[in-house]
């Protein structure tokens, strides 16, 4: 389920608005750096890409969401090395079933820096077309 729902969320990217929120999910609550990259990177990165004037959340660890899902036009989930494969389906659920892209780190990077297609086409390739199913 995630994979599929981060291959059809992260070109969502595109698609953001003045204005519009970002949830970032840090599955950890580690040690923040001063240039950290769920905290300071990645806001930056798609503040840049896009052009707009984002707004961003950060929840870490297993921490409630301050606000309802349904405020965010993006939600960025870390690799999520720290949760379960069942608490990290937990977590994106109300985001994937309200309708909001959710993407992860690793796509927003390659995204954002222009290597998306390529970063993707080893999982996506039709074995008879070779085409990419996006």
């Amino acid at each position: 389920m995630t994979f599929e729902n981060y291959l059809k969320g992260t070109p969502k990217i595109s698609d953001l608005k003045d204005g519009d929120r970002v949830l970032i999910l840090e599955s950890c609550s580690h040690h923040v750096s001063c240039d950290d990259i769920g905290r300071v990177k990645i806001p930056r990165w798609l503040s840049s890409f896009t052009g707009k004037k984002l707004s961003f959340d950060v929840v870490a660890g297993l921490d409630p969401l301050q606000r309802p899902v349904t405020d965010y036009s993006l939600v960025v989930q870390c690799g999520g090395c720290m949760l379960t494969r069942k608490q990290l389906h937990n977590r994106l659920h109300d985001a994937v079933r309200a309708g909001i892209p959710v993407t992860n780190y690793g796509m927003t990077i390659a995204y954002v820096q222009g290597i998306y297609k390529r970063a993707i086409a080893p999982f996506v390739k039709d074995s008879q077309e070779g085409e990419l199913y996006l």
